[in-house]
């Protein structure tokens, strides 16, 4: 279901859309122009780009002087970590600017998105790294802050363009595709202890593409296309499953604030490859029994089952257990500790592992240095502090995370 450029009606009774034209085919660049004109004739056009990408933007640039169009141009330095005050290049452009096109990847889109979003501008991007699964969001991240905005017009990723990034990108976009593993038990999380709904169908078809990734990443042809195209639909299910982030995106945040940081992407596939192994000895070992009688919550569990998901026992039942109520969600916990650990051991860390590590011409060899265990612990430590309504917190709060190290 997960077709970039279709909408389908869902068996959850929805239509799921999305108002962006995505380009995938090789030289889809040239088609900038065509795009533009289609909604927006002849108009002024910010172009915003990163340096590191100069080489795409003169591209883009030609392209759209030589059909018409007033340009205003946005180069910024060096931009890894975007915060608000980034923006403000972009805020303050003339009033007769129509339209962005940011051309980067995931720091790019950010500044473009909001900046778009608080001036009531449309705008497109033009990927130039298989980098990030944000290409399609309606909202952004200022540090752990969500910004709700528009998804773009359009997205040209033109294999032409991003075959050329460096291969940290590349692993980048693979740590996107990993943690979305567990950006899909957050929801079925946030399911089984806070009531949370979404899209079953959605979910589903994204945990066939994750596990389908898995399979084919190393002996497709175009692997790069093939993680593009990924991280596309990914970006996609994101617009319809509405809130899909996880705890390790917490991990990755902090980690990216030290010293010598590598890129948030590759943060972002150490973050997950630690969560899965603690959320796992957690479940496996840690949990103790509370206060709660068992009866009382398996007895409207069986309920539940036996009248197909209409008899809701958390909302009509349990509502007198506050979600904060430690004792309360720790029994929760238990009690769908076999589905959670389901879950998680049907996530092959290994090869996830070893496709992370040979985008690197030296097999991830900096990873041995990089970050100490202890160190590494102590960051996924004070991440539980942000990390609200998860299981990472509630970890956090029973003392586990502080006995790991």
């Amino acid at each position: 279901m997960l077709n970039l450029n279709e909408s389908f009606n869902c068996d959850c009774g929805k239509i799921h859309s999305i108002d962006t034209e995505i380009l995938l085919s090789s030289g889809s660049i040239a088609q900038l122009n065509l795009l533009l004109k289609k909604y927006y004739g002849i108009a002024r056009i910010a172009i915003v780009y990163d340096k590191a990408v100069s080489e795409t933007a003169q591209k883009a640039l030609e392209i759209l002087v030589k059909n018409g169009f007033d340009i205003s141009e946005i180069c910024y330095e060096k931009l890894i970590y975007p915060t608000k005050a980034d923006t403000e290049r972009l805020l303050n452009l003339e009033d007769n600017v129509r339209f962005f096109v940011g051309i980067g990847s995931g720091s790019i889109a950010t500044v473009v998105r909001y900046s778009a979003y608080l001036r009531g501008n449309d705008y497109g991007l033009i990927a130039t790294a298989p980098s990030t699964d944000s290409y399609l969001d309606k909202d952004c991240i200022f540090n752990d802050k969500i910004e709700y905005c528009t998804s773009p017009k359009f997205v040209i990723a033109d294999s032409e363009i991003y075959s050329r990034c460096p291969e940290y990108l590349v692993a980048s976009g693979i740590g996107a595709v990993y943690n979305s593993y567990l950006s899909l038990f957050m929801l079925e999380y946030k399911k089984a202890i806070y009531r949370g709904k979404y899209c079953m169908t959605v979910a589903n078809d994204v945990r066939n593409l994750l596990d389908n990734f898995t399979k084919n990443y190393e002996t497709t042809n175009n692997q790069l296309t093939y993680l593009m195209t990924t991280l596309l639909k990914i970006s996609l299910a994101r617009n319809y499953l509405g809130s899909f982030n996880s705890s390790s995106n917490a991990i990755a945040y902090l980690l990216s604030k030290g010293e010598n940081s590598r890129f948030y992407g590759e943060n972002l596939f150490l973050a997950t490859y630690v969560l899965v192994d603690l959320y796992t000895s957690f479940l496996e070992g840690y949990l103790v029994d509370t206060l709660i009688p068992a009866d009382y919550v398996k007895g409207l569990k069986l309920l539940n089952l036996r009248l197909n998901g209409e008899y809701n026992y958390s909302k009509e039942k349990f509502v007198e257990y506050k979600e904060q109520n430690i004792t309360a969600i720790g029994y929760l916990i238990k009690e769908y500790r076999v589905d959670f650990l389901k879950f998680l051991k049907c996530i092959d860390n290994e090869k996830y592992a070893k496709i992370f590590r040979r985008c690197y011409k030296d097999a991830g060899y900096w990873l041995g240095g990089y970050i100490k265990a202890t160190d590494l612990l102590s960051v996924t430590s004070l991440a539980g502090l942000i990390c609200e309504n998860s299981l990472y917190s509630y970890m956090k709060k029973t003392g586990f995370l502080e006995e790991m190290l």
